[in-house]
């Protein structure tokens, strides 16, 4: 089971140290798969937290983890990140290596 997310109406957190983008990649697997209510839990949870932090891009979630492409600005994407590290009661997110970008042009949000 997966689904995919597509973040469009940004809400912006603040310009960001130099007024760019960050642009954040990564994928985490989650060891057991989720089930489909923890799946369905998951799937809502990292968009809102997407829309809460005022990212945009793509979300592939699935019952095995997340891959993601967002975009951001610095200081919403950090504290994207940071939320996503505590979620969960199995940590599953504890550990993800967050790949970073930042002072993209503003265009790329």
């Amino acid at each position: 089971v997966a689904a995919s997310s597509a973040l469009t109406e940004p809400k912006v957190d603040g310009d960001g140290e130099n007024g760019g983008v960050t642009l954040l990649l990564f994928y985490q697997y989650v060891d057991p798969p989720w089930d489909a209510s923890d799946f369905k839990k998951a799937l809502q949870d990292v968009e809102d937290l997407g829309l809460k932090h005022g990212l945009t891009g793509r979300m592939r979630v699935a019952t095995e983890g997340l891959n993601c492409t967002l975009t951001g600005t610095r200081e919403g994407v950090r504290r994207w990140c940071r939320d996503l590290r505590n979620y969960g009661e199995r940590g599953e997110f504890r550990d993800t290596e967050f790949k970073l970008t930042d002072d993209l042009p503003k265009g790329q949000l």
